[in-house]
């Protein structure tokens, strides 16, 4: 019986139409929203549409932090960004956005298939990042969730391993210090200044990006535990080992390092300098 319901659930919700957009396929699914892949009705170009998920769209906070997304993502007009097209309502009150619609895998992905990455692989893919970043970091946003799940490689108007940045939905402007100060984001990527709730800016994103770039070139989190709880204390407390780097990675040792210091203070200024940094290492 739940199965039928849901699967008549499904059917009625992809018969909708969205703008001029109509549901053909759900792709993904987060913490707060569901990504179906849609066409445009009459121009017949593909999308993707991201629904505020049915069991939290009765909740006012889940509703405004859905479209506080939508309004930092529309910010953005970076091709390593996540191209925006269309955001409203239908007419029974559901809340929904038009975003580009991907091809390709997540950097997660691409690491579990290839168990580690070359360092021109990880040097191109990160400098993607920051590139993408540093625009969101000008307008005065930090995301708080950079992970390998949230970097997409796309293929792109014929080019391959096109970066793109995914799930703004925990990002926030610097100047919104009660959103900043709410603990969230993903444990094995978050930074100290993070977990203790203090205000943040852009290097704590560099702290997450140092995380990824070991992971990339490792295949393994830079830090790993049973608990959350375990994850928080090593991200405040321990020193990173690094020894899982292979010998041809060494000269990402300092960088990673840099990019991890506890004290946001001693980690790179800005992501043009990591990406500046990045490059003497191929």
């Amino acid at each position: 019986a739940t199965r039928i319901v849901n699967q008549t659930r499904r059917e009625v919700e992809t018969a909708k139409l969205y703008g001029q957009y109509q549901l053909l396929e759900k792709i993904g699914q987060g913490a707060r929203g569901t990504v179906y892949k849609a066409k445009h009705r009459l121009l017949k170009r593909p999308a993707a549409i991201k629904l505020i998920r049915n069991e939290i769209a009765h909740q006012s906070t889940a509703v405004a932090s859905f479209e506080h997304e939508v309004q930092l993502s529309a910010e953005l007009n970076h091709w390593n960004s996540v191209q925006l097209y269309d955001y409203g309502r239908t007419d029974d009150g559901d809340f929904y956005y038009v975003m580009e619609y991907l091809e390709g895998e997540t950097l997660h992905e691409r690491i579990s298939r290839h168990g580690k990455l070359a360092s021109e692989e990880t040097v191109n893919f990160i400098s993607q990042v920051c590139d993408g970043l540093q625009e969101a970091h000008l307008k005065g946003m930090v995301h708080r969730d950079i992970k390998p799940d949230n970097i997409f490689l796309a293929n792109n108007m014929g080019q391959p391993n096109v970066v793109k940045i995914l799930d703004f939905g925990l990002a926030a402007m610097t100047n919104e210090t009660d959103r900043l100060r709410i603990v969230s984001g993903s444990p094995c990527y978050m930074s100290p200044e993070q977990i203790r709730a203090q205000t943040l800016d852009e290097r704590s994103d560099i702290y997450a990006l140092g995380c990824v770039i070991y992971e990339c070139l490792s295949g393994q989190v830079l830090f790993g535990g049973d608990s959350i709880n375990e994850l928080f204390a090593q991200h405040l407390n321990q020193e990173p080992s690094l020894e899982g780097l292979p010998e041809s990675a060494r000269a990402f040792h300092d960088i990673i390092v840099e990019c991890v210091e506890k004290d946001p203070q001693s980690r790179f200024l800005n992501v043009t300098a990591l990406k500046h940094r990045l490059g003497s290492c191929i």
